[in-house]
């Protein structure tokens, strides 16, 4: 069952601000914005949400950072601070596996 009072206060959230000088402000603005997609898929889903709808969300957000990832810019520190941040959701979502179709089909 999903926590949707922790996914709206995520969605709230900026989660990206350290990577300011290393990482080109599109690129902070489009990867914080497929967060607060995925976000939102998420929420419209609702608490009891089934596991395949929640699994294609966070196919579709990885498949987002994938090709926001074409200049190769996402390297160990973003690759850790995105991977941290997706567990969180997935925590939230209630679907322990949820961690796991992160590296289903991320590339970086």
């Amino acid at each position: 069952m999903s926590d949707l009072e922790a996914l709206r206060q995520f969605r709230t959230d900026t989660h990206f601000s350290s990577w300011a000088g290393t990482v080109l402000t599109d690129d902070i603005e489009s990867s914080e914005q497929s967060i607060r997609t995925l976000i939102d898929d998420l929420i419209a889903l609702g608490a009891k949400a089934p596991k395949g709808a929640v699994r294609s969300a966070f196919y579709a957000c990885v498949e987002r950072f994938n090709e926001l990832n074409d200049r190769g810019w996402i390297c160990t520190l973003e690759r850790e601070d995105l991977c941290d941040l997706l567990e969180r959701i997935a925590d939230a979502t209630g679907f322990e596996e949820a961690i796991e179709w992160i590296d289903d089909k991320r590339e970086w």
